[in-house]
């Protein structure tokens, strides 16, 4: 009879069943006959009693039966039990290889089946109270999280209202100056322009007065050198009009004298007035300027708000999708178990129960037991070897 249990041959057990008893036969012995006799023919009558006949040969004495046993499963001898000669009985241990390996594999197939006998239970349980719990809570920490969102976006539009306003205060605020100095340097400009009007009028009225003098002055030489030409001449109209003379040249000095003060006063005007126009054009410069920059920060802000409260707004969408999600994810979680959920579920458990079984039955295979009453034959491996299962006779 021939066994294969697993893995390569780490030795090979011949189990001898000896036949205690001789095989008897037995054997008519008849002599030749020769060839000229002739066949004789006996009769006897019958009758009851005992007949003997003992027969003796010589021969090799065999095994009625072998046979051979082997690991199922592969890995290092580690023990062997008995020696050839040996008499064992069946299920005597005869040797095992490492169970390590065969262990370790027993216990992730039990790990894995615990896993799956939980989803099992999982997917036919439903939500425990405490996980109905937790989903509650997740809603409302999403809706917390929508209110928190609605409520931000709400005072970035009311900053952004305020701040626009404040910024269109500031520039309204800003253009009334830049009118109202706009209208002060006109004013000082006409004002500086009516002062040189006046200036240059009185220049020419000095003028005026100047050549007056001038000709008061020829006019009073004149007399003199009339008075100074009678002969004789008269003392006193000549002493007349040298004072006369005298007194219309301190006129002329004095009216040259206005003249060229009025060319200073102008000069100083005009001076004056260039000097109000530059000036003039930097205070409505600074004012345009501080017009323009208000206008740049109210666009400036308005950009960084429209900005924030499109991003508050992206926010609170994201929290009403997380809401709708998580509302959704609950109602799946809180749904009857699918059909299809739970057989797989259990197929699971089915497969693993399966792997467990399996590995059980691997880590058994790693002691050799007789399988009959016999006569260790043959052992082919050592304690140390590896073996590995193949077909064995």
């Amino acid at each position: 009879m021939t066994t294969e249990r697993a893995t390569r041959p780490w030795l090979n057990y011949l189990l001898g069943l000896v036949c205690i008893g001789a095989i008897v036969a037995a054997i008519l012995l008849v002599g030749p006959a020769s060839g000229g006799q002739a066949a004789v023919t006996r009769t006897a009558k019958a009758a009851e009693g005992v007949v003997q006949s003992t027969v003796s040969g010589s021969g090799t004495l065999t095994p009625a039966t072998k046979v051979g046993v082997n690991f199922a499963t592969s890995g290092t001898l580690t023990g062997l039990f008995v020696s050839v000669g040996d008499h064992v009985k069946g299920g005597e241990l005869l040797a095992e290889v490492s169970p390590s390996s065969a262990e370790s594999s027993l216990r992730s197939a039990e790990i894995a089946l615990t896993s799956d006998e939980a989803s099992y239970q999982d997917a036919v349980a439903g939500l425990t109270p405490s996980e109905q719990r937790q989903a509650d809570i997740s809603v409302e920490q999403s809706r917390a999280s929508v209110k928190s969102a609605k409520q931000s976006l709400k005072q970035d539009k009311q900053s952004a209202k305020s701040e626009e306003a404040s910024a269109s205060a500031t520039i309204a605020q800003d253009e009334v100056s830049l009118k109202s100095a706009e209208q002060s340097v006109a004013v000082e400009a006409k004002s500086q322009q009516d002062a040189l009007n006046q200036d240059i009028g009185q220049r020419g009225t000095d003028e005026k007065a100047v050549a007056e003098a001038k000709a008061q002055v020829e006019e009073a030489k004149s007399l003199l050198a009339a008075e100074k030409a009678k002969s004789p001449p008269n003392e006193q109209k000549v002493s007349s009009a040298e004072s006369k003379v005298t007194s219309t040249e301190a006129t002329l000095r004095s009216d040259e004298a206005k003249v060229t003060q009025d060319g200073y006063t102008i000069l100083t005007a005009q001076n004056g007035q260039a000097a109000g126009v530059i000036k003039g054009q930097q205070s409505i410069d600074s004012a345009r300027n501080t017009v323009a920059s208000a206008q740049k920060t109210k666009a400036s802000t308005k950009l960084r708000n429209e900005q924030t409260i499109a991003q508050a707004r992206t926010s609170l969408s994201d929290q009403e999708l997380s809401l709708q999600s998580t509302l959704a994810s609950n109602a799946v979680k809180a749904a009857p178990p699918k059909t299809s959920t739970v057989v797989s579920a259990e197929n699971n458990v089915k497969s693993a129960q399966l792997t467990v079984e399996k590995a059980r039955q691997t880590l058994s295979e790693t002691k050799l037991y007789a399988p009959t009453e016999g006569v260790v034959a043959s052992i082919k491996d050592t304690v140390g070897e590896n073996v590995d299962r193949k077909s064995v006779v």
